[in-house]
């Protein structure tokens, strides 16, 4: 007898190949049996006419492994489709997670959950046994952040690697590609990775290239108007150390701008065309998010948040910061000159409605330059910001790209109106809006590029296709209502058209509502667990 009987659903099964009418039949959390009609007994029948039946989404672009010990059903997660996460992004990742780089690594708020992790050496091997005791609502893999490793090894020191410092970062990274991890990633223009030269990455990169199936995800050193030169950087990376790369949330930002994906997809085309593994992710808004601080000049990070906070009370030393940042284009990622303030939202749980920097600067009665200095003082470096600065034809350009796969750049967030709507609402606002209505995509190329092929970009073989004997992450969905209605200053608001979730067999949402069934697990690299 069969777990669970899905019966007369239109499969569309992860590989791009045309949908069909079938059963799918579930046991011990596998996938046990496709067939055009399953007559079999099983424990739970579900009539699915007139739905789809895919693989669960894959969220390619993740900061969730800062939450995985927090014991939270993830419901800004599950409830959009996503049953399996790469997270470790941007360079920055749970482990190595040291004591001493807690506070800069932003995840020292809860002592006692992180404090096995502490006490085991803070590897991702620790990591994993603690996993062992609590319950996952979603599929995880794990990236290792470049700027924690070079943080666990140099601190924020702003220059070059000793060849001795180099040794020990890719003794870290062999011993997390051990235990599992399926890459490496960089965060180019936060500190400390941004104190690294293409040198160093090289030489990281040959050395994650000893471990089958790992590969390198780059938020590159710029997404403006140095974008090609950032692109050319990371495939050439690829180039000389043989590791595949791939490129997190691509995006062309900055007014005049327009039109740049042409050139960066071009090179991305042209070095998959010579047999380089090259691929890519994005996300369907035209808003980035991070913390404010993390629109100041990387230079200045180098003393560390508290003493950089300290700095911004002085008026000689604000006058110096603003003079730098209104400049654009700049030799550092600027983001506030890229949008302007009245373009950069605040990320406020209690604010009412959509608050920009130029209409807190207004309500205070200050020039927007302070008002952006007080609030990061205020907040002790932790307020975020959404920073509307994609350009939306290159968007487009972008997410219709053949491999280009789907990621939310976020973490599992308590629902709020002004949480970035991408944490909530990706998927059914991408096939939605990208498949359905402006007919870009197939429905079967669709869901490709948010479930085959992002397990084949990571690694991941046994998620993201509907095949027998692969895991039972799968979602059932109305194609015709699907959406995804999360906007800018409605960010909670519910997803439309998903009938249920099931990760590794289990359901985990029911008509849109989190069931409590946790059955997550880690995705270890193949290698690792074989």
């Amino acid at each position: 007898m069969y777990d669970l009987l899905i019966k007369n659903g239109t499969i569309v099964d992860g590989s791009g190949a045309l949908p069909f009418r079938g059963d799918l039949a579930v046991k011990d959390g596998k996938i046990a049996r496709i067939a055009k009609m399953i007559e079999e007994e099983a424990a739970e029948v579900l009539d699915a006419a007139g739905l789809i039946v895919s693989p669960g989404f894959i969220d390619a672009h993740s900061h969730d492994d800062i939450m995985v010990l927090s014991g939270d059903d993830a419901p800004s997660i599950l409830e959009q489709g996503i049953t399996t996460e790469v997270g470790g992004q941007c360079g920055g990742s749970l482990t190595p997670f040291l004591p001493e780089t807690a506070e800069e690594l932003g995840v020292d708020s809860n002592a006692k959950m992180f404090a096995g992790l502490i006490a085991g050496g803070g590897n991702l091997a620790t990591l994993l046994k603690e996993l062992e005791h609590t319950e996952l609502p979603v599929n995880i893999a794990f990236l290792i952040g470049h700027g924690s490793i070079r943080q666990a090894v140099m601190g924020l020191e702003n220059r070059p690697a000793t060849p001795e410092e180099l040794n020990a970062m890719k003794d870290l990274l062999r011993q997390e590609l051990e235990a599992g991890a399926i890459g490496f990633s960089t965060g180019l223009i936060y500190p400390p990775g941004c104190y690294a030269g293409p040198e160093e990455l090289v030489e990281l990169a040959k050395a994650a290239a000893e471990y089958p199936d790992a590969l390198y995800a780059s938020h590159m050193r710029n997404e403006s108007y140095e974008v090609v030169d950032a692109v050319k950087e990371t495939i050439e990376l690829g180039e000389k150390s043989g590791l595949p790369v791939h490129i997190s949330h691509h995006k062309i930002a900055g007014k005049g701008n327009e039109g740049t994906s042409r050139v960066t997809l071009g090179l991305i085309s042209s070095a998959r065309a010579k047999g380089q593994n090259v691929t890519l992710d994005a996300y369907p808004y035209d808003g980035g998010a991070t913390a404010l601080i993390n629109a100041l000049p990387p230079k200045y990070r180098v003393v560390g948040n508290e003493a950089l906070l300290e700095q911004l009370k002085d008026p000689a030393f604000r006058a110096q910061v603003k003079a730098e940042m209104e400049v654009v284009p700049t030799d550092f990622e600027n983001l506030i000159g890229m949008c302007g303030f009245d373009r950069v939202l605040i990320e406020n749980a209690d604010a009412e409605g959509v608050v920009t920097l130029a209409a807190l600067a207004k309500a205070q009665g200050k020039e927007p330059f302070d008002a952006l200095f007080d609030l990061i003082i205020e907040t002790k470096g932790n307020a975020g910001g959404i920073y509307r600065m994609i350009i939306e034809e290159d968007m487009d350009n972008i997410l219709r790209y053949p491999v280009c796969s789907v990621g939310i750049d976020a973490c599992r967030e308590p629902l709020n109106p002004n949480m970035h709507p991408r944490s909530r609402a990706s998927y059914p606002r991408f096939l939605a809006r990208w498949v359905r209505e402006k007919s870009w995509l197939t429905l079967e190329d669709g869901v490709r590029k948010i479930t085959g092929l992002p397990a084949d970009s990571y690694g991941l073989h046994r998620k993201g296709y509907l095949r027998e004997g692969l895991d039972a992450d799968l979602v059932i969905f109305d194609y015709a209502t699907i959406a995804g209605p999360a906007d800018y200053g409605c960010g909670d608001l519910p997803n439309i058209g998903i009938k249920a979730v099931y990760v590794n067999g289990a359901c985990a949402v029911w008509d849109g509502v989190i069931t409590g069934k946790n059955a997550g697990r880690p995705v270890l690299r193949a290698e690792a667990v074989e």
